[in-house]
């Protein structure tokens, strides 16, 4: 992330949250707040006009924030009910997620949208098609919003009537709105770390949707990097097991058994967990017996010792397009549009070499 990205998601956050509103300070004003040269803080005002959080007045004037999703209020528009199918409950997901979701609500609320969620999650449905169906015709909405979905789930929300947003999932390449956090890439350059440490011993624990080899990218990765090593990937890399607390726990003690990994991936912080607490028991530890990597992102990583490899990046970029999204369909505009939005791999020190056992 540049420099000016930084101040920009700092300006970005403050306008969210309601702390910078009407008319913004001037660029030196900006530099002093920032701690950033005026150089910086110019190219983040570009970066923000451009994405539609400020506007400009004109030279000499200053610039006011911009609320991008002030359409609603227009004529032509209307008050959406959105419903959203969480992939995994919603209480299970990552803290800083949870967060994200809150803040989408009261945004689209502000709008004069609603946000509600569907009573079962596609976890709890087994990503079941048919009974999917039966959930959305048993719901009224007027959109719905799909998070983590597989590509049969996307690809019916696609054909269907209702206007669909996917947020996550494997939704490349349909007819269907997306928006999300590029991970694919990070998730190469974290693999392709733990290979250059010696790792060959390496376990995804993944949902199901996303342990699918046609279908999903982190698989591809997960498998191409390997064989870059001369290491067939199969069914020891990519466990399935039964994703409750009691099945992930049978699934760590069969893995570490007899030909325990050297490095462990995991989808979720709450997964994270159980694998931490397992290793503790166990006396192994994080870099030194096992490297670790979290895909999710919760605020607690950074203070875990040794701070735990994961991902970072910016929602609030991700919450505008959903914003737009919603107003476009609001005034009965189609709007299909994909956009994806950069993290960062933030390797902490829970990587090592790999030890020989």
């Amino acid at each position: 992330m540049t420099a000016s990205d930084q101040v920009a998601s700092h300006l970005r956050d403050r306008i969210l949250h309601g702390n910078l509103a009407g008319p913004i300070p001037g660029v030196m004003a900006l530099s002093r707040d920032c701690d950033a040269s005026p150089v910086t803080v110019r190219a983040a005002l570009r970066q923000l006009e451009a994405e539609g959080w400020i506007r400009s007045a004109g030279p000499g004037k200053p610039r006011t924030t911009a609320a991008p999703s002030t359409d609603a209020s227009r004529p032509n528009s209307r008050s959406l009910r959105i419903m959203v199918l969480p992939g995994e409950r919603v209480e299970d997901e990552d803290g800083v997620f949870q967060q994200t979701l809150i803040q989408l609500r009261n945004r689209l609320e502000a709008d004069g949208h609603s946000l509600s969620f569907a009573p079962k999650s596609q976890s709890r449905l087994h990503y079941d098609l048919d009974r999917v169906r039966r959930l959305v015709s048993s719901c009224e909405a007027d959109a719905w919003i799909v998070i983590g979905g597989s590509r049969d789930v996307l690809s019916w929300f696609a054909e269907h009537g209702t206007p669909a947003l996917a947020l996550g999932g494997l939704s490349a390449g349909l007819p269907l709105a997306a928006t999300g956090m590029e991970t694919v890439d990070p998730f190469r350059k974290a693999v392709q770390r733990l290979t250059s440490l010696g790792h060959r011993r390496i376990i995804f624990i993944a949902p199901a949707v996303l342990r699918d080899a046609a279908t999903s990218p982190y698989i591809a990765v997960l498998h191409r990097e390997l064989a870059a090593c001369g290491i067939t990937a199969g069914e020891y890399h990519t466990p399935a097991f039964d994703e409750t607390p009691a099945g992930l726990h049978a699934l760590l003690a069969a893995n570490f058994r007899l030909t325990p990994p050297t490095a462990v991936i995991v989808t979720y912080t709450t997964w994270l967990v159980s694998l931490l607490s397992f290793m503790a028991v166990r006396n192994l530890q994080v870099a030194l017996d096992v490297s670790v990597l979290c895909l999710g992102r919760d605020f607690w990583l950074p203070w875990h010792q040794p701070p735990i490899a994961h991902f970072s990046g910016d929602d609030s970029r991700m919450i505008q397009h959903i914003l737009r999204w919603a107003n476009h369909i609001a005034r009965a505009q189609e709007d299909t549009r994909q956009v994806r939005f950069p993290l960062e791999f933030i390797e902490g020190e829970s990587f090592g070499p790999a030890r020989t056992r």
